[in-house]
């Protein structure tokens, strides 16, 4: 592994970057167990570095790309299941569409995104990674601190959601409930929410969700 001071020569790094380094540094060396370990070319990979795909490379590598493809949304879609329970085909194709539906903000559309694929650097994500020594929640003191209870779980959280949804009940003058389908995923099926209101629903948790999100 090439030391600090020869990144800081070939990328002009900052001195302030130190403790970055040191910390992707811990991290490869928990995972790898030695800084010095290249990872084994697969069988592909070794014959498109030697020239040695012949006629026909680009169907081998198509074929092979295909023959080692899993769906890549099959593991949020077991990670909420296992937080919300079973969803069916509909509720988790309205999931996936929200990020595009509830806003034309890209910022927003991100932040929706990040839910979707629970891409939270939670506290018990950084301590897998050997980047914090505890995965304890820093607002309750969980110990085990994962996405779900970051954004919704926590007591803490669960109050502020609490807060949300009776403003949001005033406003539209109907009763909101505190349900992690609509306020956390967008899926709004099951509402009865007219189309203006469900547009104001899913706008007034983006907001909600940003701001957990920024804590």
């Amino acid at each position: 592994m090439r030391s600090f001071e020869d990144l800081q020569k070939l990328f002009s790094l900052k001195r302030t970057q130190f403790h970055k380094y040191l910390q992707l540094r811990h991290a490869l060396l928990v995972h790898v167990q030695t800084g010095d370990s290249i990872p084994e070319y697969s069988p592909m990979e070794a014959k498109a570095l030697m020239g040695n795909l012949g006629g026909g490379g680009v169907s081998q590598i198509y074929r092979a790309l295909i023959a080692n493809t899993t769906c890549p949304l099959e593991g949020p879609r077991q990670r909420w299941e296992g937080w919300v329970g079973p969803m069916d085909e509909m509720d988790w194709s309205e999931a996936l569409m929200a990020p595009r539906t509830l806003t034309m903000a890209t910022r927003f559309r991100l932040i929706q995104t990040f839910y979707l694929h629970t891409a939270y650097l939670t506290p018990a994500k950084l301590h897998r990674a050997g980047l914090q020594s505890s995965a304890e929640c820093p607002r309750c003191t969980n110990p085990a601190a994962d996405f779900f209870h970051m954004v919704w779980a926590c007591p803490i959280i669960s109050a502020y959601w609490g807060a949300i949804t009776r403003e949001i009940s005033g406003v539209l003058q109907e009763a909101i409930e505190r349900e992690p389908l609509p306020l956390l995923l967008g899926i709004m099926g099951d509402t009865g929410l007219r189309r203006s209101d469900r547009a104001f629903l899913g706008m007034a948790c983006l907001v909600a969700k940003r701001d957990i999100m920024a804590d």
